[in-house]
């Protein structure tokens, strides 16, 4: 779907942070897939784990570098440039490190996206746009820097998309997290209610939705007993 993470939002950004918890997880991509065809490939491995360690990312710090990548598949390669350069003219007019790199993936169809990821002293964010048939470009660059200087302009240790994703692992981690997220998304609350009704834990949100908010598990540890709430009684299924 196109509200969903891309493969290189996985492999740059998510996979930090669930190595720095405990997992251990290697992606590769054979080929790319675009909404609405599909089709693409990843290859993933997942090495068993005994721990889960709490993170705490309250704090981001001072900004180092924004780089990230402009790709297209079966397109002329000068929509990426296009896309890389609209992105530079409007981030290298605020920020002195900036770096993109243009990239042609493999896929059965076309496609284009442009990804950017900012390195802070204790964290990182990560945005992207993604190209459809009669979207410019320009459009596509403007897509991700809009969203990356709305983070900036946040107190935020990490983008609201990594917040939703990491309330899951953390709830089986040994102790108590902290996440300042750049916003407070429906999805997050959500996910945040079922962990509390299905592995009666403890998840905080304080912050309003659409602003930023700070998150905080406790969670349990890994256990062989966890037994998932469900509303049946023994013996009644469901």
């Amino acid at each position: 779907m196109p509200w969903s993470p891309c493969f290189h939002y996985l492999d740059l950004h998510w996979l930090r942070y669930m190595r720095a918890i405990g997992f251990n997880v290697q992606l590769a991509m054979e080929l790319a897939g675009f909404y609405p065809q599909g089709a693409g490939i990843v290859h993933a491995v997942v090495q068993p784990t005994t721990q889960i360690l709490p993170l705490r990312l309250t704090e981001r710090g001072a900004l180092k570098r924004i780089h990230g990548i402009s790709a297209v598949s079966n397109l002329d390669v000068s929509i990426a440039q296009r896309q890389r350069n609209q992105a530079l003219r409007r981030l290298t007019d605020r920020f002195s490190n900036v770096e993109i790199t243009v990239v042609h993936m493999p896929s059965r169809f076309q496609g284009t996206m442009l990804l950017l990821i900012a390195e802070f002293e204790q964290s990182q964010c990560c945005y992207f746009g993604l190209g459809a048939r009669g979207k410019p470009a320009e459009r596509v660059a403007d897509e991700a820097v809009d969203q990356l200087l709305g983070f900036l302009d946040t107190d935020g240790a990490i983008d609201e998309r990594l917040a939703d994703q990491l309330v899951l692992p953390l709830a089986f981690a040994s102790g108590i997290s902290q996440l300042r997220t750049s916003k407070v998304t429906r999805h997050l609350l959500t996910n945040a209610e079922i962990l509390r009704t299905c592995l009666s834990i403890e998840i905080q949100v304080r912050g309003d939705l659409g602003k930023p908010g700070l998150i905080e598990v406790t969670g349990p540890g890994l256990k062989e007993d966890v037994v998932w709430a469900t509303d049946s009684a023994p013996g009644q299924g469901g």
